[in-house]
């Protein structure tokens, strides 16, 4: 976690280097250096518009992508996409009478792709 710590406090300018390469199993512990720093990463979107996309995630964690203007991907593929970490911390909630646990949404804000 350390040398992660590092590498996103003294990368210069692009990308950071990052543990996984995969958008999906990044984990929060992972990610919790690295909000608002420039990431690179593999990503298979799913339900794609003009703004947004989600990312297929085998455990259920919240992915999401906010597309950069005019740097939409439309298509339900694997993608390689750049753009600032955001992690967002949704509290617990009811919802129609039931507690909905808190969660966090890993996001990919101002995405483009570059692979």
């Amino acid at each position: 976690m350390l040398a992660l710590t590092l590498a996103a406090c003294l990368s210069p300018g692009g990308p950071v280097p990052l543990p996984e390469d995969d958008f999906a199993r990044l984990t929060v512990e992972q990610a919790t250096p690295l909000p608002g720093k420039t990431i690179r990463v593999k990503a298979y979107i799913v339900e794609p518009d003009d703004k947004h996309a989600s990312i297929y995630s085998p455990d259920g964690n919240l992915l999401a992508v906010l597309w950069r203007k005019g740097e939409v991907t439309q298509d339900e593929s694997a993608v390689v996409i750049e753009g600032r970490l955001k992690l967002v911390r949704a509290p617990t909630y009811p919802i129609n009478g039931e507690r909905a646990e808190a969660f966090w949404q890993l996001r990919i804000e101002e995405a483009r792709q570059v692979g």
